[in-house]
């Protein structure tokens, strides 16, 4: 039991470790909000990247392998979403200012841009389904 808990420990924080867009949009969102809402909002990053890794887990790598055009619709989809949060971010960085309630994000919004940058980065989609495919394939069926 221990050696298959660790095996998923350890895929999990490789995983985490890998996805810089979700961790970038924590650690902005930390900056610039006060400590309960930080954690709100890495919460909202928690539960949308639980759901990616639930379905992941449940076979998306095959249907991304076996369509070679849903694949390309997802990293075309996912690039161009990654460079508009990467071209936010800069912008944002330039005309940072010390007055934080201005750029604070709402409720609503941060939720939103969770699952954005969860669902629309094709390295999470990627490197989390064929991971976890790969994980699941040497479980045996119980």
């Amino acid at each position: 039991m221990w050696p298959i808990y660790l095996k998923g420990l350890l895929i999990s924080l490789a995983l985490v470790c890998s996805i810089g867009v979700q961790n970038i949009f924590v650690f902005n969102n930390a900056i610039a909000n006060k400590l309960s809402r930080s954690i709100l909002f890495a919460s909202f990053i928690w539960i949308a990247d639980t759901a990616l890794t639930v379905i992941a887990f449940l076979g998306m790598g095959a249907i991304i392998s076996t369509h070679p055009v849903f694949k390309i619709i997802v990293m075309a989809v996912g690039g161009l979403m990654v460079i508009w949060i990467g071209y936010g971010i800069i912008k944002s960085a330039a005309s940072f200012k010390f007055d934080l309630a201005q750029n604070q994000l709402t409720t609503k919004r941060a939720f939103i841009m969770s699952w954005i940058v969860t669902w629309a980065n094709p390295q999470a989609l990627i490197d989390t389904s064929l991971m976890l495919g790969a994980f699941r394939s040497t479980l045996t069926e119980a």
